[in-house]
């Protein structure tokens, strides 16, 4: 009972509940914490179902401390900086932050027009024998944007190399240079650099386009097309993209969120630095 009740206690989050008012409605408190008479008995019922004989009064009291020395528990690990020396905890947290992030989004699924204009916006994603070669150059730092437009300018006159070299930063995620599945090249550049690249003429450098990072240029190289399937054969992988994109967007624009939200510094010159020593 006990690994079932620390299995049950992992998964609602008890920790987490608001805290309610003093009053008749609390079974407990933890420095501070409280347990509301609704949620212990939510967890003795919870309990109860996968227990072969009725709960006893030495059952409910255990459920009880169990749950208190969960708080005690947890409080000491946030006192002594747990979730941030630990990796583990820290993954955990983070997953479960993306999926309560994206849960909404996840849960509703749109509509055949929605689907269907989706579809017809991406046909080049959903290629199935469609392959693509891109080069990129990144440009980090303050003066990011500065080097971006100057390196899109100097892109008229000069070669790729010549200008990638002397204005842009080194790319540590270089992209492979042999073509790849449109599929793979969004696992390097993520949906919005890799539409980018599948809009482009062959030749052609897109505007410097900005992100959380600083700014990337990009070049199409080599692209080639088939005839996408019919949506009504490849309709689940379509939902699945659309699905996934939906999720991408809400949680870049909740962490946009939190990094406005947030007091941010950062050593920029050591980042220079260090950039400088791999070159």
């Amino acid at each position: 009972m006990g690994a079932l009740l620390g299995a049950i206690l992992a998964a609602s989050g008890v920790l987490e509940a608001p805290k309610p008012e003093l009053g008749n409605e609390l079974v407990a408190s933890v420095n501070g914490e409280y347990i509301s008479k609704s949620d212990y008995l939510g967890y003795l019922d919870l309990l109860a179902r996968d227990k072969r004989n009725p709960m006893s009064a030495a059952d409910r009291r255990h459920v009880l401390d169990r749950i208190i020395e969960e708080k005690l528990l947890i409080e000491r690990g946030l006192g002594i900086g747990l979730p941030y020396s630990d990796p583990k905890i820290r993954k955990s947290i983070v997953d479960a932050m993306i999926q309560t992030i994206i849960s909404d989004v996840s849960s509703a699924e749109p509509d055949r027009s929605n689907l269907q204009e989706f579809y017809h916006q991406n046909s080049n994603y959903f290629a199935s024998l469609a392959r693509i070669r891109v080069q990129r150059m990144v440009f980090r730092g303050e003066d990011a944007q500065q080097r971006a437009q100057a390196a899109y300018a100097s892109l008229s006159a000069e070669d790729w190399h010549t200008v990638a070299r002397k204005m842009a930063d080194t790319d540590i995620l270089s992209l492979p240079g042999s073509m790849l599945p449109i599929s793979k090249l969004r696992g390097y550049l993520g949906p919005t650099l890799t539409e980018l690249a599948l809009n482009l003429p062959v030749g052609g450098y897109s505007p410097p386009h900005a992100d959380q990072a600083g700014y990337t240029i990009l070049q199409l190289l080599d692209l080639q097309r088939s005839e996408p399937q019919p949506l009504e054969k490849i309709r689940e992988q379509v939902l699945r993209e659309f699905q996934r994109r939906a999720d991408d967007n809400a949680l870049r624009e909740y962490l946009q969120e939190l990094r406005e939200a947030a007091d941010i510094s950062i050593d920029e010159e050591f980042l220079e630095r260090l950039e400088s020593a791999s070159v």
